[in-house]
């Protein structure tokens, strides 16, 4: 299709614009010619602006594809519906909204210069690839060094290379001869790979197993809520404190030796409670194993935030003081809270007096592991047994893992290097210490799903997602249809990073893909078979898997170490 067609083609075509399902919410549609002859599913417009594909739903309900057809004209139009869905389907979202990006870039930079985007001559698309290449000025003048040697830019040879290739995909799209084929562009290209070099793409550590048993650790630690709870909980229940009380307790008015702790009223007054025979229950244990948690510091009883490695406050597993105390009523209601969560009756205001059976129950249940920590420990073992990956995890459906042998296997249904959805197995295995026990983890987690929804999530939610948000009163967060919330790949890729920080490690150099590549480098250090970790990690050629063996005991296994030096 020559140029002139492929502007005729843009001033005739008629858009449907619909929304992207995923990513960045751009609208796109797809342009049809007048009469039904097809121009291709996806062109850039006249103005140079990208037209992607439209909504791109999972399934098509039966009656999108009308069973009785009343005329040749509306079975043609079904079918061309049919055609876009399935060419819609060719592609993942992520590839969808990187190739419009990087062509909506292209568009912008011809409309600024006044060059056509569509088709586009081979001389621009160099002349673009090139100024991506190498750095600017402020003035967009070309930088060089003292020799006169071009600087490289913001983007380095691999990421020029994929806006070439999003270009040449258009093109495609739209029936044009590729930009790509072009002698100059290809010479264009080497020319950049070979003055900057093709580095290889940053690779996240590895979280051996040593690094995972570490992250796995935090999850033990006390919760500080549970602490913090447990203690005014215990407190509410002494002769003369109140809630108005708890709240105005600060560390300063607190006196806490092995058998006694010494409490300030506000009205200067001192409060003395004794240790109990019963640690569970004893608010003296209680008081002290919050102070070590929290430092000591400020407000007793005081709200809680995320830990962040750069903060100077004390952690306590993956939280930290706010230095912000509590209301009486944010107090109360707090402790009402608890109790309901123990099946213990309250008052229709206040908080009753309970008995030292209740006190026990309270207590038991403010100290069960929390359902963040029980979905973190089954993402974190089942990630990294796996070798899987985030998307993996993002996409898992409780269909998805069944019992086997008294162990779990795991059907990955679809993966990034198997669109058509061909399916790979891997497993959940028995581990010898409690800690790194993937079975035991999983069955918490699930144990935990079934306990908010009366009955195994297999056996109801099949279909949805295993790991879900949890909101900050401990529920599964839900949808208005009343399913499970699926938890998207960058908030698995945020957790996994803020136990890296809380187990002090250095945040940049670790993330979700770290658990895929802690496996494949802790096995292939044991000396495992790689076709064995192959079998797990999927990959569909040894090669690769020697790509994710990482460097750090190279030097351990150098040959001239047997060479008798």
């Amino acid at each position: 299709m020559g140029a002139q067609s492929a502007q005729e083609l843009g001033a005739a075509i008629p858009v449907e614009t619909g929304r992207t399902t995923g990513g960045r919410g751009r609208g796109y549609g797809v342009r049809r010619l007048a009469g039904g002859e097809r121009a291709g599913l996806i062109v850039p417009g006249p103005d140079g602006q990208p037209i992607g594909r439209a909504q791109r739903p999972r399934l098509v309900e039966a009656g999108a594809l009308r069973a009785e057809v009343p005329s040749a004209a509306t079975a043609l139009a079904a079918a061309h519906e049919a055609a876009d869905l399935f060419a819609q389907a060719s592609l993942s979202t992520a590839t969808w909204d990187s190739y419009t990006s990087h062509w909506a870039d292209w568009a912008a930079w011809c409309t600024e210069h006044g060059l056509s985007a569509l088709p586009a001559l081979p001389e621009h698309v160099a002349a673009h690839l090139a100024l991506l290449a190498v750095a600017h000025d402020e003035n967009g003048h070309v930088m060089r060094d003292p020799e006169g040697r071009l600087l490289p830019g913001r983007l380095k040879a691999v990421s020029v290379g994929k806006r070439l290739a999003a270009l040449n995909k258009f093109h495609e799209w739209a029936r044009l001869d590729r930009p790509g084929d072009d002698v100059q562009v290809r010479r264009v290209m080497a020319g950049i790979r070979r003055s900057f070099g093709v580095y290889a793409q940053e690779q996240k550590a590895a979280l051996t197993l040593p690094l995972l048993t570490r992250l796995l650790d935090v999850s033990y630690e006390p919760d500080a809520a549970a602490l913090r709870d447990r203690a005014a909980l215990l407190l509410s229940q002494h002769p003369g404190i109140t809630a108005a009380h708890l709240v105005a307790l600060d560390w300063r008015q607190i006196e806490l030796t092995s058998a006694t702790a010494t409490l300030m009223r506000p009205s200067g007054t001192p409060v003395l409670i004794t240790r109990s025979r019963r640690d569970a229950i004893c608010p003296v244990a209680a008081l002290t194993a919050l102070r070590d948690a929290l430092g000591g510091t400020g407000p007793v009883f005081q709200h809680l935030a995320p830990f962040t490695p750069r903060s100077a406050r004390m952690r306590c597993g993956l939280v930290q003081g706010t230095g912000k105390g509590f209301t009486r009523q944010g107090m109360t209601a707090t402790l009402r809270r608890r109790l309901l969560g123990a099946d213990i009756a309250t008052p229709a205001r206040g908080l009753p007096t309970l008995s030292v059976a209740q006190q026990a129950r309270a207590v038991a249940d403010i100290m069960r592991p929390t359902a963040v920590v029980l979905r973190d420990r089954a993402l974190l073992l089942t990630g990294w047994v796996g070798a899987l990956r985030r998307s993996n995890l993002s996409w898992l459906e409780w269909r998805d893992i069944t019992p086997d042998r008294g162990e779990y296997a795991v059907l990955l249904r679809f993966q990034k290097n198997d669109a058509e959805g061909h399916g790979h197995t891997v497993f959940l295995v028995r581990g010898e210490q409690p800690r790194t026990d993937p079975v035991a983890a999983w069955e918490a987690w699930r144990d935990r799903v079934a306990r908010e929804l009366g009955t195994l999530p297999g056996d109801t939610a099949t279909t949805q997602a295993v790991f879900t948000p949890i909101d900050r009163h401990g529920h599964l967060r839900r949808d208005a249809s009343g399913r499970m919330i699926r938890l998207s790949p960058d908030s698995i890729n945020t957790i996994v990073r803020r136990y890296v920080g809380a187990a002090g490690l250095e945040v940049g150099d670790f993330g979700a893909h770290s658990l895929r590549a802690g496996f494949i480098t802790e096995a292939a250090e044991r000396e495992i078979p790689l076709a064995d970790i192959q079998a797990v990690s999927g990959h569909r050629s040894l090669e690769m898997v020697l790509r994710y063996v990482r460097t750090v005991d190279r030097q351990r296994r150098s040959p001239a170490r047997r060479m008798g030096l």
